[in-house]
């Protein structure tokens, strides 16, 4: 079953192999980040350019993610913008007792 990814970053040494391999096995993949990398992404992967705290970053919680990454080492990009902008994937990342719907949801960092 393919999964709708998002990568926070997904251009760096950790993350842009998942990136790959998440494009390997099928998966709908898009990748949020500040676009200053000029390397391209793999073929089919969307690109979502902006800032953490943005407009645009909010919106992507309008989206419908199966799955968030985030390698970022940051406590500032990982915790408050996951919890902000996705708290229920986030919620279903600390809780055994999520809702039936959220199971399948996971924040991977």
């Amino acid at each position: 079953m393919a999964l709708n990814v998002l990568f926070i970053g997904g251009t760096g040494q950790i993350s842009y192999p998942c990136v790959e391999r998440a494009v390997a096995q099928g998966h709908h993949v898009s990748v949020f980040n500040r676009g200053l990398r000029g390397d391209p992404l793999p073929a089919g992967v969307t690109s979502i350019t902006g800032e953490l705290g943005s407009a645009a970053y909010a919106d992507l919680a309008k989206a419908n993610y199966d799955v968030v990454c985030s390698s970022s080492p940051s406590r500032r990009i990982r915790s408050p913008a996951i919890s902000r902008y996705f708290p229920a994937i986030a919620a279903s990342t600390s809780s055994s007792r999520r809702p039936r719907s959220m199971k399948s949801r996971r924040v991977i960092m």
